[in-house]
């Protein structure tokens, strides 16, 4: 019997933090291509972004309301890995959002997690893949995203993505009021991977 191989991270690991924040007069935006923090804060409000190995985070808020905004912060990170033959790889990301819209046009967040696994045995190609995610439009709001990928008799290489995301807008044809408690944010907390991942011999049939 074959020696089972460990898991195996290869040593790439894509980090992406994204924000744009566009007034009636002002556009911002900022690219992170790393772990990190990306901000701006303005008259209006403010975004960011943040990822790190553990999890990532994205925030708007607005403190008032020209006659047009708009607001997004996009974190996303892509890991690829080995599996050795006869194992499963269990994922699992707790993703939290708070949203309040109170006074906003429009306001979203969401999160979401997928796997995909390659492999090739006497030349025939296998692949599987999972999806999962949690969307939040108002309110207070959280899901464990879990997912699974299961290597066959031979080496498999695959790849996790994970992102989350927070938009606001507002195109009102006159400016409102300061919006009370002003905390718009969706996060993806921990569980990447690292984190998030249990290795388990695959059952034979």
């Amino acid at each position: 019997m074959a020696q089972a191989l460990p898991v195996r991270a290869i040593p790439y690991l894509r980090a992406v933090n994204v924000f744009t924040y566009h007034e009636i007069q002002r556009e911002d935006h900022d690219l992170l291509d790393d772990y990190g923090t990306i901000s701006g804060a303005y008259a209006t409000g403010s975004a960011s972004a943040t990822s790190a190995p553990t999890g990532m985070h994205v925030e708007a808020h607005v403190n008032s309301l020209p006659s047009s905004l708009a607001a997004h912060a996009h974190t996303a990170q892509s890991l690829y890995f080995t599996l050795s033959p006869s194992t499963r790889l269990l994922f699992s990301a707790q993703a939290d959002a708070f949203l309040d819209e109170d006074g906003i046009d429009r306001a979203s967040s969401n999160a979401r997690m997928s796997g995909q696994l390659f492999s090739t045995i006497n030349g025939v190609s296998g692949f599987s893949e999972f999806h999962t995610g949690f969307d939040s439009n108002e309110g207070n709001g959280s899901r464990l995203l879990e997912g699974a990928l299961s290597s066959g008799a031979a080496v498999a290489t695959g790849t996790l993505y994970a992102s989350t995301m927070i938009s606001l807008a507002h195109d009102g044809a006159t400016p409102t009021s300061p919006v009370p408690e002003p905390a718009t944010y969706g996060m993806l907390a921990a569980g990447l991977l690292v984190i998030g991942a249990a290795r388990r011999k695959a059952r034979k049939a």
